[in-house]
């Protein structure tokens, strides 16, 4: 049993550039893994606090994502985007929105090296850039200014999600899955907004994935769902309700670059209610350490 699971640690840092993330898998105290990436994300109808806006919209997000393993099987986990949106209307004007985005930070626990089990926590922080600010910047008149026009950058609220993490190799098969539950506390919405908090509910993803060849070539199939679980009542606003698919395909383990990968990935919101229905395609450079 001892040496099946050091096998399968091996592979699982063998594996580490084609993964989003470690999953369960944490780091050992010091190594960890940094992407640097960018989506572009494009839907027919805009979404602003919950409301259709009747306006296109358009976003390109660069962003950086960093994990690093801590001392007593911890690990620290910091997501930090920047978003340039735009909403579009069927006559041409284009109302802009650059900010930063839904900056995440999270610290997980694995209670056994010997199992890919870990428990945690995750932050949200809506640090954005007030589109007032922004409207006299851009030379648009403050008596005609409407916020909901404006497209969003994130989904506008402070979060706290405790979660849970399992995953399973199939070593020797050269794949791997793991699933991820977690219970969204939401806060107040963004400055600007009248305070009603968001919807707490349950947040459910999962991935699956493989080497198609050798080492050097990793397909990943990928889907996330929130579902809110609190009534909509004067003090808890509408939420988004969605389900999100991703595929993607990941090149690394290069001669002279082994922790290099790069990741090129096909996404969409299939399911949409209160936020926007649309696509994304994604690149990102990662290096594990």
């Amino acid at each position: 049993m001892k040496a099946a699971t050091i096998a399968t640690a091996a592979f699982v840092a063998a594996m580490t550039p084609a993964l989003a993330w470690a999953g369960p898998w944490l780091h050992d105290a010091g190594n960890g893994y940094l992407e640097l990436g960018t989506t572009f994300f494009s839907a027919d109808d805009g979404v602003r606090d919950g409301v259709a806006t009747g306006l296109a919209y358009r976003s390109v997000t660069v962003g950086t994502y960093a994990e690093i393993g801590l001392p007593g099987h911890l690990q620290l986990t910091l997501a930090a985007p920047w978003v340039a949106a735009t909403h579009t209307s069927a006559s041409g004007v284009v109302y802009r929105n650059r900010s930063l985005g839904d900056t995440r930070l999270a610290l997980d626990f694995a209670p056994t090296r010997r199992l890919p089990f870990a428990v945690g926590v995750e932050v949200k922080a809506p640090l954005y850039r007030d589109p007032f600010e922004q409207s006299s910047a851009d030379g648009i008149d403050d008596d005609v200014f409407d916020p909901v026009k404006f497209p969003s950058v994130g989904s506008n609220g402070w979060d706290v999600t405790p979660r849970v993490q399992l995953g399973h190799s199939f070593y020797p098969v050269p794949m791997w899955t793991q699933i991820e539950l977690g219970y969204r506390v939401s806060g107040c919405q963004e400055h600007g907004s009248p305070c009603r908090d968001y919807r707490d509910g349950a947040l459910v993803s999962g991935s699956i994935g493989g080497f198609v060849w050798r080492q050097h070539l990793a397909l990943e199939g990928y889907a996330k769902a929130f579902v809110p679980v609190q009534a909509e009542t004067a003090r808890k606003a509408p939420t988004e309700q969605f389900v999100y698919v991703r595929g993607k395909v990941t090149g690394g383990d290069l001669p002279g670059l082994p922790d290099l990968a790069i990741t090129l990935g096909v996404g969409g919101i299939v399911h949409a209610v209160g936020t926007e229905r649309g696509r994304d395609v994604s690149v990102s450079l990662s290096y594990r350490f």
